[in-house]
């Protein structure tokens, strides 16, 4: 198992949205573990839009959340 050096933050997944009624509360909560990681870890944010879709955002974690597509996550 690689490991990293001890200046390369750790690369974890944060998986939100899915198709339960607590969908945006899952937002929500993404928002939330993203400010406490964001220094020390390198996010990349995993959305499951409200028809069970994956999508891996390659840009910021706040355009992820507030602007990705399909509309019927918004």
């Amino acid at each position: 198992m690689p490991t990293n050096a001890p200046d390369d933050p750790l690369h974890v997944g944060l998986i939100y949205g899915g198709r339960s009624p607590e969908h945006e509360v899952s937002i929500d909560s993404a928002h939330n573990v993203f400010a406490a990681l964001s220094e020390r870890y390198r996010v990349t944010p995993l959305r499951i839009d409200r028809d069970g879709r994956w999508h891996v955002k390659r840009q910021s974690f706040l355009d992820a959340v507030t602007d990705g597509p399909p509309e019927q996550d918004q």
